[in-house]
């Protein structure tokens, strides 16, 4: 029995040491790099925007200067409240209406690419959302890889633009847990991974898994669709975007929040051998603190490394995203608001109240 006293700093040691060799999961995603095409499909830019006019003034802009032709831009105005619409078409966008909100067994996201994709005429589907921004020669690179790798779906890791403390503080933390569940990636759908905010799918494998349509009630649609591409047996790849393409994910601590209580249980219940590693690092990082003062009162060294290891790593992932290296001093806050985020998530998909997003309330 005195061995289960060590358990809990075992515990908390490997969360630690998982968010380490995260990093080195997260690394190890190649650039997309800078070549160029063979040849040049038609591409349809498709962008899901529900009450997006602030951001789509910033995001059309940069879709207007990309250097590859040719290609269109649909935007999918899903039941918007604001200028969404209006912005888009003065921008020169085709404009599709959800025509109010979407029908039972929708989430709404999904709904509006799939609309989207049905108006496109490209042979290259590019769903992007609005938040995004690119540079000019992004989508000439992506197109690029694809060829080159004889890829059906290539998707980008982008370029995180953290503004505000929250998303400095957590961004990087729920990036190390859900990296400490990759072992390869997109050999089979228990590891299929594709970034929802770009997805670059040829049309034929679109259609062959039935679409958006096919993950219509999916809050965690691209790891949905990621795994149904994977098991189709489409060739998919996954890059980093190294300056050609940035996001800002979360405007606010509110909508910060909200995509996280969103994403976390659905991920875990989508992939569920990944996801319970996941819980495992991040729960062991995120008690990193009780468990260190709890073991310190004893053996004050063993304390010591089981804080150590969890502070750096937080701080290297704080310093690969942008932030500073002192946010790993933060680790411990960072723990514990993601779990108490991430169990409401829980919370909710098991009966308790549901989360909010963009406006309306989800089951995950």
């Amino acid at each position: 029995m005195k061995h289960l006293a060590w358990l809990p700093a075992l515990i908390a040691l490997y969360g630690g040491l998982a968010q380490h060799r995260a990093l080195r999961a997260y690394a190890a995603v190649p650039p997309v790099g800078r070549r160029e095409p063979t040849d040049h499909p038609l591409v349809t830019i498709v962008v899901p925007a529900r009450d997006e006019a602030a951001n789509l003034t910033e995001l059309l802009p940069t879709l207007d200067a990309l250097e590859y032709r040719p290609r269109e831009v649909v935007v999918v105005d899903d039941d918007s409240t604001d200028a969404t619409a209006a912005i888009a078409s003065s921008r020169g966008a085709r404009v599709v209406s959800t025509d109010g909100p979407p029908p039972a067994g929708w989430v709404g996201k999904p709904r509006a690419c799939q609309l989207g994709a049905e108006a496109a005429a490209g042979e290259w589907l590019l769903f992007v959302d609005a938040d995004t921004r690119h540079a000019p020669r992004s989508l000439t690179a992506a197109l690029a890889r694809a060829q080159e790798d004889r890829l059906e779906v290539l998707s980008l890791l982008l370029d995180q633009t953290l503004t505000s403390f929250w998303e400095r503080l957590l961004l990087p933390f729920a990036y190390a847990g859900y990296f400490a569940g990759v072992d390869s990636l997109n050999t089979a759908p228990g590891d299929a991974l594709v970034n929802g905010q770009y997805l670059l799918i040829r049309r034929t494998a679109y259609d062959r898994v039935g679409g958006h349509a096919s993950v219509r009630a999916s809050l965690v649609e691209d790891v949905a669709l990621g795994s149904a591409l994977v098991r189709a047996g489409c060739r998919v790849g996954l890059y980093r975007a190294d300056g050609l393409a940035s996001v800002r994910m979360y405007r606010d601590r509110s909508s910060l929040f909200e995509g996280f209580a969103k994403n976390a249980f659905a991920f875990a219940r989508l992939q569920p051998t990944r996801g319970v590693r996941v819980a495992a690092a991040t729960a062991g990082a995120a008690g990193a603190l009780p468990i260190a003062l709890a073991l310190g009162r004893r053996w004050p060294l063993a304390g010591g490394v089981v804080l150590a290891v969890a502070a750096s790593a937080h701080a290297r992932w704080a310093r690969a995203f942008g932030a500073q290296a002192t946010y790993g001093l933060l680790q411990p806050l960072a723990g514990f608001v993601f779990l108490a985020v991430a169990l409401r998530g829980a919370v909710a998909a098991l009966g308790g109240p549901r989360v909010r997003w963009k406006g309306r309330r989800y089951r995950p």
